[in-house]
């Protein structure tokens, strides 16, 4: 019968995110990691492998939770500028209410690990895939529904909405003024709302 692991995975892919989201790649040692983990260098190798691949791993778990995130979100309301409208308050509510400032996960990764790591790249393009996929996908139903302008070009729109959020996420790391973030999320509602123009 083979020995029980003794840790839960997803609790220490929880703890390796966070502390990689708090001190970023380059500013986690090893024995950060170990010390925070609560297990050894050689479970930590034998498990999840080195750095690197931990890395990825939280990276991963970060996006596969921020997915039911969105997938809940999304069956709470009732039409797609409703949703909309509170994905964008949302985001803001965050930004304002971290007291360590420490941003997005993913935006933090693009600018920490993107250019250096093609693995980390490949997994930051998958991201933008999704999410873009995503938000196409409901503002061609919003269309169909007329709650958007008909002649949406809804992959732009998607791409423009993703990095608006992003750039969101950095500011946010300045501590700006609520109304700053609020006069973002306004001309975002309604440059989708109709259609880019």
């Amino acid at each position: 019968m083979p020995r029980p692991k003794a840790f839960d995975r997803e609790d220490i892919l929880e703890k390796a995110m966070r502390l990689f989201w708090q001190k970023g790649f380059h500013g986690t040692s090893v024995q950060d990691l170990v010390d925070h983990l609560g297990i050894n260098r050689s479970t930590m190798y034998a498990s999840f492998g080195d750095k690197n691949q931990l890395f990825l791993d939280s990276l991963k778990y970060y996006r596969s939770r921020q997915k039911e995130v969105m997938k809940e979100t999304i069956g709470k309301k009732a039409s797609f500028r409703s949703f909309l409208d509170s994905f964008l308050k949302d985001t803001i509510e965050e930004i304002l209410t971290d007291p360590d400032r420490k941003g997005c996960f993913i935006v933090n990764a693009s600018v920490d690990r993107a250019a250096e790591d093609p693995q980390a790249c490949s997994e930051l393009q998958h991201n933008l895939r999704e999410f873009t996929d995503t938000f196409s996908h409901l503002m061609n139903v919003a269309k169909e529904d007329k709650e958007i302008a008909p002649h949406t070009d809804t992959e732009k729109m998607a791409q423009f909405l993703y990095n608006t959020i992003s750039g969101m996420r950095v500011l946010g790391r300045t501590n700006p003024p609520r109304h700053v973030l609020e006069n973002i999320r306004e001309v975002t509602l309604q440059t989708i709302l109709k259609g880019g123009n």
